[in-house]
C-alpha cells in the first residue's frame, strides 16, 4: 500500500511540476501578509523577498489599504533548463479593509531583509464636538 501511495505522489508532484515549467502558464503568487492592530494604528507585514522599492506600490485609501508590485525573474532564469522551480514570481495585488478610517499622512512604510513593514495610525475621531440646537 506504501509503494502505491508513494508512486502516486511521485506522479502527482512530476506532473505539477510539468505544469509550472509550461511557458504559457501565467506566473502568479502571493506574498505572506501579516495584518493586526494595535490601540493606535494598524501593522501590516508582507514578505516580499528579491523585490526592489521600484517594484512595489502601496496606495491608503480611507479604510482600505492596496500593495501590489512583481517579482521579476531573472534575465538568467530564460536561458537555462531548470530541473525544478519552486521559487514564484510575477505580478500580485493585495486589499485589506481596515473596517476604520486611518490617516492616510502619517503612514510609514520600510523594508529591510525582504520583509515590508507598514505603520498605519487610526484617525484621531474621539473629538467632541459641540452640537448647537436651533429652535
Amino acid at each position: 500500500m506504501f509503494l502505491i501511495s508513494e508512486g502516486m505522489g511521485k506522479l502527482f508532484d512530476d506532473a505539477l511540476e510539468a505544469l509550472s515549467m509550461e511557458a504559457n502558464v501565467p506566473s502568479m503568487w502571493t506574498p505572506p501578509c501579516d495584518l493586526f492592530e494595535t490601540p493606535s494604528g494598524f501593522t501590516l507585514k508582507a514578505e516580499v523577498p528579491g523585490i526592489g522599492l521600484d517594484d512595489i506600490v502601496l496606495e491608503v485609501a480611507g479604510d482600505l489599504v492596496t500593495l501590489a508590485g512583481e517579482r521579476r525573474k531573472s534575465t538568467e532564469a530564460q536561458s537555462l533548463s531548470y530541473h525544478r522551480m519552486e521559487r514564484a514570481g510575477g505580478k500580485f495585488v493585495r486589499v485589506f479593509r481596515l473596517h476604520q478610517q486611518v490617516d492616510e499622512g502619517k503612514v510609514q512604510a520600510n523594508l529591510k531583509d525582504g520583509l515590508l513593514t507598514v505603520t498605519i495610525p487610526k484617525k484621531n475621531t474621539s473629538k467632541v464636538v459641540k452640537v448647537e440646537i436651533e429652535d
